[in-house]
């Protein structure tokens, strides 16, 4: 697909550095996830151990294309959407609580 769009009139060669870097991460994630794999976690044990991981890879992204401070500040100046952010993460721990008493 890179080859093929490297004439077109709307060529970004940032946008193709951007979803070059996208495969390699998400590349790198799914062997280390795979690697984790081979031995017996649960799902709970699993997310345990790549929170960390994600937790870095989003705060780094996050830090170099919005600033450190700035999307806090605007977390905090807008209540609906801190409380959006907190129900939404009530809700995918809860996902994955149940995920695991259902299935393990």
């Amino acid at each position: 697909a890179i080859m093929c769009s490297g004439g077109e009139v709307n060529f970004n060669a940032i946008g193709v550095f951007f979803s070059l870097t996208t495969v390699v991460t998400r590349a790198l994630k799914n062997t280390m996830q795979s690697r984790l794999m081979t031995t017996s976690f649960t799902s709970i044990e699993l997310l345990y151990v790549l929170a960390p991981a994600n937790l870095f890879f989003f705060l780094t992204g996050s830090f170099l294309f919005e600033g450190v401070f700035e999307p806090v500040r605007q977390l905090i100046s807008t209540p609906h959407a801190l409380v959006a952010v907190l129900i939404s993460a009530l809700i995918a721990c809860t996902y994955n609580l149940l995920v695991d008493y259902i299935f393990d």
